[in-house]
């Protein structure tokens, strides 16, 4: 049951899962994502603002093939009609909405890190793939995580788009993609610190670097302790949101 209806929500009311549609949603958008963003810092003199472009946008590429599909399939439960199973916890239906989104991001990371390898492959030189595939995966739950919870607002706004472009630059801006954390003020350090993505890139240069000891675990730590904080978030707005509705404060 917990399949089926990952499996009714993502395709059922997500509208594109056509084989064109998933295709060119789930691995070509992130690459030529990559590629924007790698032909515009040709442009730019400093070596370290390149560098982070090469080794930080193929997580940010995904997140936005994340984050839009989520936020979509909120959009559409509201405005076509919810397609679920009952069961006897509604947290169980709602992460059950979340299942198929985890192999999209995860494979859309890995298609954008093999483009990036390929373009670059003396960035990647010291790289181990079992630690590099440890941040893939981490990044991945907490990017979902954090999705998640902005499906809870989509949900209670019926509007996806501007919530998706908040989300989205605020990730780009405040996780360390192209501006490093270390440099932004004080008060965005602290909102960084608990975004997904930001503790994960810090282990993601490490393993490039060719390092993966207990700093790496530390950032990996920190990742999923913030995947976590996300779940708990999207999983008390949900039943919130849903305590508003069934005593008529919000539209059903």
């Amino acid at each position: 049951m917990f399949f089926r209806t990952s499996y009714l929500s993502f395709k059922g009311l997500f509208l594109w899962l056509t084989p064109w549609g998933y295709f060119s949603s789930v691995i070509v958008a992130p690459v030529l994502n990559y590629l924007l963003f790698v032909l515009i810092s040709d442009s730019v003199s400093d070596p370290n603002t390149y560098r982070s472009v090469v080794l930080n946008v193929p997580f940010y590429s995904a997140s936005t093939v994340i984050a839009g599909g989520v936020l979509q399939m909120f959009f559409y439960e509201r405005a076509f009609g919810i397609l679920e199973f009952e069961s006897k916890s509604p947290l169980y239906a709602f992460w059950a909405k979340s299942l198929c989104h985890l192999p999209n991001g995860i494979l859309s990371i890995t298609v954008s890190l093999l483009i990036a390898v390929w373009l670059h492959p003396d960035a990647y030189a010291a790289t181990k793939v079992p630690t590099l595939a440890v941040c893939v995966i981490a990044m991945s739950i907490s990017i979902i995580a954090f999705c998640m919870m902005l499906g809870v607002v989509v949900s209670a706004l019926e509007e996806w788009l501007p919530v998706l472009s908040l989300g989205s630059a605020t990730l780009f801006l405040l996780t360390g993609v192209l501006i490093p954390t270390s440099s932004l003020p004080q008060p965005l350090g602290v909102v960084s610190a608990v975004l997904p993505m930001t503790h994960g890139l810090i282990a993601y240069r490490q393993v490039v670097d060719g390092f993966s000891g207990e700093g790496f675990s530390t950032s990996i730590t920190s990742e999923l302790t913030v995947a976590m904080l996300y779940v708990i978030l999207a999983s008390a707005g949900w039943l919130a949101l849903r305590r508003l509705r069934r005593s008529s404060r919000l539209p059903l």
